[in-house]
């Protein structure tokens, strides 16, 4: 058995030989049809990239926000092996501006933050650098569209406090309400301004917030009070992201899908609220971010994605199996003589059907390899050159990104379109 396969091995290998040119446009075939599914692939993980980006770029690169964490509960997100990093924010309170001349928005917003949490928070500078102390301040610019022309090199004397109604403090998400409201002076300080911002997102500063945001440098984070801590997970956390949370506030992962999810709707306790609020008063989500890096859309828009992809792939695949067919075809043509030679000698239907499949397999070896990094190539060529043209289109500019379950499906699929390709060559080789 082992002697009349490598008999028929040879006849195979003899045959791409004696035959350069149509083994080289077959495998020229094979190349392209390989190329083109990869880059559907990874045009898709391209867009897919391109997405995380920008929802980083606007809104942060934090997965999960957990709001007014004591500084005995930090423990839970300290070596967690689920958390890739987190950065930590403390309120420090509002500042009045007298000079502000909008009604709606009359404090300053002033957060300490931790050093390098700007790609975090999706702080942008415009003029200036980032604090690198305590009494370092950095001002959203568009605190000068109402007539306050704060600059870098500027000392601010703020008088510090805090927004009251009734016994409850007032934040961000709170719109000022004049007369509904007073304010609380705690504390005088002083600040230089070394750097302007973009304005903040929504999320850190909503269009209803009374206050303008300013950042200082949070020096001794074991030392601040109630912080807020903006987390990033790891694949593998993200995953497990609700299990992942529970633990982080202690409760088990039923508790917090019904609080949190709304899965399972049913009534919480005022001891269960208790329970789930201990560590963190709420958790918020980065919402788009988690969107994309989980593709967890509606069912409706997935389909539709997946059709999309599934139609061009289909009909790549069925112009290359009659592309790459036709070249069996003439291969077998070619060698009818040589299966009427074999079939006299007493080679069975099967093993000329081997030498087909040998062919397509020698051919495939060659031709999908160079075809998946032909269409890794050509998608990065055509991101490059297309990425800031779309951009003002779009909105975003594209980036390039690749999946190794692209380059698998590419491979696989070329890998199929070749069988198919061959398979009706080798059950004609089999009647000879």
């Amino acid at each position: 058995m082992r002697e009349s396969a490598n008999v028929l091995k040879k006849c195979c290998f003899r045959s791409l030989k004696e035959n350069q040119k149509r083994t080289a446009v077959t495998s020229v075939g094979i190349v392209l049809a390989t190329a083109l599914i990869t880059g559907v692939a990874c045009i898709l993980a391209s867009f897919r990239a391109s997405m995380i980006a920008y929802e980083k770029q606007q809104n942060g690169d934090y997965h999960y926000h957990f709001v007014e964490v004591g500084q005995e509960n930090l423990k839970y997100f300290q070596n967690n092996i689920n958390i890739e990093k987190y950065g930590l924010a403390e309120n420090l309170g509002y500042a009045p501006l007298e000079e502000s001349q909008n009604p709606d928005k009359p404090y300053l917003h002033v957060s300490a933050i931790e050093k390098g949490m700007e790609s975090t928070l999706a702080l942008k500078l415009t003029e200036g650098r980032m604090p690198e102390n305590g009494s370092e301040l950095a001002v959203g610019s568009h605190v000068r569209s109402n007539g306050l022309d704060i600059k870098v090199g500027d000392v601010l004397e703020l008088q510090m406090g805090e927004r009251m109604a009734g016994e409850s403090a007032l934040g961000q998400e709170n719109p000022y309400i004049e007369g509904e409201e007073r304010f609380v002076p705690s504390s005088r300080k002083r600040y230089t301004v070394v750097g302007i911002l973009e304005r903040p997102n929504q999320v850190w500063e909503p269009r209803i917030a009374p206050g303008y945001s300013a950042f200082t440098l949070l020096e001794e984070p074991e030392r601040a009070g109630v912080v807020e801590v903006y987390a990033s997970y790891t694949k593998k956390g993200l995953r497990n992201a609700q299990q992942v949370n529970a633990g982080i506030l202690g409760v088990d992962e039923e508790l917090y899908r019904r609080y949190y999810v709304g899965e399972a709707l049913g009534i919480i306790t005022p001891e269960e609220e208790a329970q789930i609020r201990a560590v963190a008063k709420n958790v918020q989500e980065n919402y788009w971010l988690l969107k994309w890096e989980l593709l967890i859309f509606s069912s409706n828009i997935m389909k539709m994605l997946y059709a999309m992809s599934a139609i061009a792939i289909l009909i790549i695949i069925v112009t290359s199996v009659f592309c790459i067919h036709n070249s069996f075809m003439i291969s077998l043509t070619e060698k009818m003589k040589l299966y009427g030679r074999l079939a006299s000698v007493g080679t069975t239907r099967g093993q000329q059907k081997k030498i087909v499949y040998y062919e397509a397999a020698v051919l495939g070896l060659v031709g999908v390899p160079l075809g998946v990094i032909s269409g890794i190539a050509a998608t990065a060529v055509l991101v490059g050159a297309v990425g800031g043209l779309v951009e003002d289109a779009l909105g975003f500019r594209l980036v390039f990104g690749i999946s190794i379950w692209a380059i698998l499906l590419g491979a696989a699929l070329s890998a199929a379109t070749v069988y198919l390709s061959a398979a009706g060559s080798a059950r004609r080789a089999a009647q000879v």
